[in-house]
């Protein structure tokens, strides 16, 4: 019924009403199906509430036991069984939010730079891998800048290893030469021990021509 509401409801005060029954139901009923409906409306992605109470009953989804592949969603009383073999529901998320990225900024702008940094802050390298990915899904560049920038954010002072696919990843963004998405990719190449991109922070770092600015942001970098 919520997400029936959802669906066809124009009143934003009725959604934040919903985007907080759903924060509030997260921890025991599925409530996937309400957040895409929520979701949806395009609209709501500059509201100063409603797309931060969104992102926190979703990242209790994300976090779930059953998400990470322990047990069934719906009925917490199996969330400690395991997951059906091959069975991924995080990456159905992460499937799902690449669809709708694109063409709706409430997900590409209040969802995507979040789910990676809380996937990457589960120290899982799987989910790093799953976020490689997902960033190689998208093909438009504002939705991939948004997952990147999240990514950089959350490996930010760290160093770990490069995940499967990141050197394709890399390599067609060095190809599309697009210089925000290739200026986030040599950030996350100094997090993945990457020589090259060590290497021109480092020259960045000596370059007495670039600003200051540069230089620290190079400093930082490695």
């Amino acid at each position: 019924a919520f997400t029936q509401i959802a669906q066809r409801t124009d009143a934003a005060r009725v959604r934040r009403e919903l985007a907080s029954a759903a924060l509030r139901l997260a921890d025991t009923h599925d409530v996937t199906p309400l957040l895409r409906a929520l979701m949806a409306h395009k609209e709501d992605a500059k509201d100063s509430v409603i797309p931060q109470l969104v992102w926190l009953a979703y990242e209790k989804v994300l976090a779930s036991p059953a998400r990470q592949g322990g047990g069934d969603v719906k009925n917490p009383s199996k969330q400690n069984q395991p997951a059906a073999a091959g069975r991924s529901l995080v990456a159905d998320e992460l499937a799902w939010l690449a669809e709708q990225a694109p063409g709706n900024e409430f997900v590409r702008d209040q969802i995507v730079p979040r789910t990676m940094r809380r996937l990457v802050a589960t120290g899982q390298p799987e989910n790093l891998k799953r976020c490689i990915e997902f960033v190689a899904k998208l093909k438009d560049a504002a939705s991939r800048e948004k997952a990147l920038d999240g990514l950089v954010v959350a490996l930010a002072g760290q160093v770990v290893d490069a995940p499967e696919g990141w050197a394709s990843l890399q390599a067609e963004i060095a190809k599309d030469a697009n210089p925000k998405l290739v200026a986030l990719a040599n950030k996350l190449g100094v997090a993945f021990r990457d020589p090259v991109a060590l290497k021109r922070a480092y020259e960045v770092v000596r370059n007495s021509r670039a600003s200051i600015a540069e230089r620290i942001e190079a400093l930082r970098q490695v």
